[in-house]
């Protein structure tokens, strides 16, 4: 009874005792593991190291290990052994139906017979062939390789696979929830998706993710000289936003920052499915402002637009924002003032035009040496909708950065309209159901007359 007591003692300590890891860097994934029956995985770039010691991997036509990609694998396998017999009896039907001979009514019926079953057999077939088809489509969103790979680890106490095919990206998300006034319920999180199409189910309990390279944690450091060079004017440079697959829709898990842009995550498991399965770093809960914008000088969209504090740390600008039933999934937020301000969605009850007046006039003369220049627009809202709506213009009038230029008699016809000292035109306006609000808006501009101008 002791011995017994003694070798499950020994049992558990062995099974339970070793936590395998998994270090995700941009470029490799690093897994210490151990293999059941030298299984590795549907991958023949692996890279398995024995005790420090990299070992052979060699392909199969079989496998008895579970896995996801196991299953379809034995799962395609036996639908084709399927279609194999049925190849086998619809050749002994056809060789029946070549060297039958009708003589009485008893034929005739076995033939229909035969018929039948030849009709049988190919809607079959072509059951198995679809369901194959899209196993092997399921397949290849998570395989590597055609074959699963196996080693020999039966005297390997430190097994790591290193290996390609597993990448995470950071996605901020906000939901927009009940709105009152100017004023809305949000949510803010940070959530990491992680995607495997290595051709190894990861099973880990401690998983670390880095937004780096592998090389970049283990780097030394190299002498470099201090060069004294003369300055040049950067050039502006403008990059457009990039151009807008299944998803993992099981609940998201929590993951834990730990800083310097590494993750961890306990209890990791992700199939090689080629699914994105996402996990929450952060979340919080915030009071945002929330306001329907419009910008005339460069749109005639009426947009909604929140702004509120940033809770934590964010990694990159762009959202997924949910906001009344739709999701926005190309969203780029801007951080201002400490206070974060996205844009998305638009309201398609107001419509908006901006037109320049047309008693624009150019005159000179009479002022000197100057030229006068009275120019103006107009912007009219109209609310086709059934409900009414605050919204916040936002336009603009010159400014002067030369001193021979000058403007001057700058109007606004709406009191709901300032003027801040860079011509910013700001402007909340309520436009009620079947309504139209105008803003006109003239200034005058007085400038030398040996020169021109542009704006």
């Amino acid at each position: 009874m002791k011995k017994l007591l003694i070798g499950l003692f020994m049992l558990f300590t062995v099974n339970f005792g070793f936590a395998s890891t998994v270090e995700i860097y941009r470029d490799i994934t690093i897994y210490n593991t151990k293999l059941s029956d030298g299984f590795v995985g549907f991958n023949k770039d692996i890279k398995v190291l024995c005790d420090g010691e990299e070992h052979y991997i060699y392909p199969k036509g079989e496998v008895e290990n579970s896995c996801y990609l196991c299953n379809i694998f034995k799962k395609v396998k036996s639908l084709d052994e399927q279609i194999i017999y049925l190849n086998y009896k619809e050749n002994i039907l056809d060789n029946v139906a070549k060297n039958f001979n009708i003589k009485d009514d008893n034929s005739f019926v076995l033939m229909d017979k035969i018929s039948k079953e030849f009709t049988r057999i190919k809607i079959n077939k072509e059951r198995l062939e679809q369901e194959i088809d899209k196993l092997n489509t399921d397949f290849q969103l998570g395989a590597k390789s055609k074959l699963p790979y196996f080693t020999d680890t039966t005297s390997c106490k430190d097994l790591v696979l290193k290996f390609s095919g597993i990448s995470f990206n950071i996605e901020n998300e906000l939901e927009v929830g009940q709105v009152a006034g100017n004023k809305a319920k949000v949510i803010v999180f940070k959530k990491i998706n992680l995607q495997n199409k290595s051709g190894v189910d990861i099973r880990a309990e401690i998983a670390n993710l880095y937004f780096k390279n592998s090389g970049g944690y283990q780097k030394g450091f190299t002498f470099e000289p201090l060069v004294i060079r003369q300055r040049e004017m950067p050039k502006m440079l403008f990059k457009a936003a990039p151009a807008t697959e299944k998803m993992d829709m099981a609940k998201p898990a929590k993951a834990k920052e730990k800083g310097n842009r590494v993750y961890t995550l306990n209890d990791l498991f992700l199939p090689s499915n080629g699914l994105r399965k996402m996990y929450i770093v952060n979340s919080a809960v915030k009071i945002a402002d929330f306001n329907l914008m419009t910008y005339p000088y460069l749109s005639n969209e009426v947009y909604k637009e929140i702004t509120f504090d940033v809770p934590f740390d964010i990694e990159n600008n762009r959202w997924r924002v949910k906001i009344d039933g739709e999701v926005f999934t190309n969203v780029y937020g801007k951080l201002e003032d400490g206070r974060y301000r996205v844009v998305a969605g638009k309201l398609y009850d107001i419509k908006v035009e901006r037109k320049r007046n047309i008693d624009y006039q150019e005159r000179s003369g009479f002022f000197g040496n100057k030229k006068k220049i009275t120019d103006g627009y107009k912007i009219v809202l109209t609310n086709v909708g059934s409900k009414s709506y605050n919204v916040i213009v936002v336009d603009r009038v010159p400014v002067s950065a030369d001193e021979k230029i000058e403007v001057k008699d700058v109007k606004v016809d709406n009191p709901s309209c300032s003027v801040g000292e860079k011509g910013k035109l700001t402007c909340s306006v309520e436009i009620l159901p079947n309504d139209t609000v105008e803003i006109n808006v003239s200034y005058t501009i007085l400038y030398d007359k040996d020169i021109e101008i542009t704006y």
